[in-house]
């Protein structure tokens, strides 16, 4: 129980946003040197935003087929390698599901980690500025959000605690300000973006912006508009966010402490050649020095030279064990990509059986073969149709309801389901 109060609480982090790293310097000083928890808040226009509609019926690979073919559309030559991916659901019903895919380039993620480190400021998440809300452990008020970039403009509407709609278009930051008509049509997306929440379109009475955009407040408040308040964001200071949403939409590379590690292995191994080579020569060298100089010095020449020797053979072996350490490593980077693909064989096959109405809030994966699931559901009738259907899976041998129980109108459940393993 205190784990769970702990991540309800969520975790503190301090925002920063990318002028503030361009601009101001080093934002870390002696004081908070030693604070590390910066989220970067990315504007809009450095990422490809998509809204794809797929049917539910679709199976997972058919699902990535339609999603890849339409971000092949929306963006030239694409190639998967070259961009950080993430998906949003932001409705579903029986026939179809409304995802938003978020992409950014890996090359201008590893520019952005390179330039915060130069300011002294160590960033552990890269977010788009539109998710701030999905960040934040409550928030109430539904808005709309606005970030008006150079070259696109980003609306997106948040409602009943979830993003509603989002709308991604090429209108730049000066026709907006300057062209009347561009300022019509920016008018005309934001009340279509809206216009499919019927009766609850009146419970919308904020839009928000960045600071950077508080020039568009004056042209907002002679429109139709007048009747919303119009608010600045202002992300400076620290916030509790939900670290797991965090995750879900970070844009840090997942492999990018890896490829470090990589590297400095790597670098110590030319280093260690590059030693190898000097001793060689040293040696070399005091071989020609011993034949023009016969017999001078024999016996401390001799000792030299030993010395060197040993320390060549040293050097060999440290080599022989990193070539052994970089095969270990291989070895374990695959035990835990099969361990992985094993994990999501499981979790696709839990998926499957799961109904619309469960929702499962924690789950754990043993390597003895167990995973405990703990879940909630309006209905008890829901949570013992889940049962029944992983009983009926074949990838589980065993299922152990530990508890099931009703709190404030909500069914809570604990289970254990014992995982087929290999072939038995």
């Amino acid at each position: 129980m205190d784990i769970i109060k702990k991540i309800l609480n969520g975790n503190k982090y301090k925002i920063v946003l990318l002028d503030d790293i361009e601009s101001t310097g080093e934002i870390n000083n002696q004081k908070n040197k030693k604070d590390k928890n910066y989220i970067l808040l990315l504007e809009n226009e450095y990422f490809e935003i998509i809204k794809i509609d797929i049917e539910t019926d679709l199976d997972i690979d058919e699902r990535e087929l339609v999603i890849e073919s339409e971000i092949e559309n929306k963006i030239l030559n694409y190639n998967s390698i070259d961009y950080i991916e993430k998906e949003i659901i932001i409705a579903e019903n029986t026939e179809n599901i409304m995802l938003i895919i978020i992409l950014l380039k890996i090359e201008k993620a590893i520019e952005l980690i390179a330039l915060s480190k130069e300011k002294n400021i160590d960033i552990i998440g890269i977010i788009p500025v539109f998710m701030y809300k999905y960040l934040l452990k409550n928030f109430d008020d539904n808005s709309i959000f606005i970030d008006i970039g150079i070259t696109r403009t980003l609306l997106a509407v948040y409602l009943d605690k979830k993003i509603f709609n989002i709308d991604m278009f090429s209108i730049e930051k000066n026709e907006i300000y300057n062209s009347t008509t561009e300022f019509s049509t920016f008018l005309e997306r934001i009340n279509l973006l809206s216009e499919n929440i019927d009766d609850k379109k009146e419970s919308i009475k904020k839009i928000e912006i960045l600071e950077k955009d508080e020039e568009i407040i004056s042209k907002l408040a002679k429109e139709s508009l007048l009747d919303y308040d119009i608010s600045i964001k202002n992300f400076q200071g620290e916030l509790f966010l939900n670290k797991q949403n965090i995750e879900n939409i970070n844009f840090i590379p997942h492999d990018y402490k890896e490829q470090i590690k990589n590297k400095k292995i790597k670098k110590f191994i030319v280093l260690s050649g590059s030693i190898l080579i000097i001793a060689e020569l040293f040696v070399f060298f005091i071989l020609n020095y011993y034949e023009n100089n016969i017999l001078k010095n024999k016996n401390e020449n001799e000792n030299q030279l030993a010395v060197l020797i040993r320390t060549i053979n040293e050097k060999r072996s440290e080599i022989e064990g990193i070539e052994n350490y970089e095969e270990k490593i291989a070895n374990l980077e695959n035990k835990l990509t099969n361990k992985k693909l094993y994990f999501t064989e499981i979790l696709k096959n839990i998926q499957i059986e799961n109904t619309k109405y469960i929702h499962i809030t924690f789950i754990e994966y043993s390597d003895k073969g167990n995973i405990q699931i703990i879940g909630t559901a309006i209905d008890d009738g829901d949570i013992y149709t889940f049962q029944d259907n992983i009983s009926k899976n074949h990838s589980f041998v065993s299922i152990i309801q530990d508890y099931i129980r009703e709190k404030d109108g909500i069914y809570e459940f604990k289970m254990d389901i014992g995982v087929k393993i290999g072939n038995d």
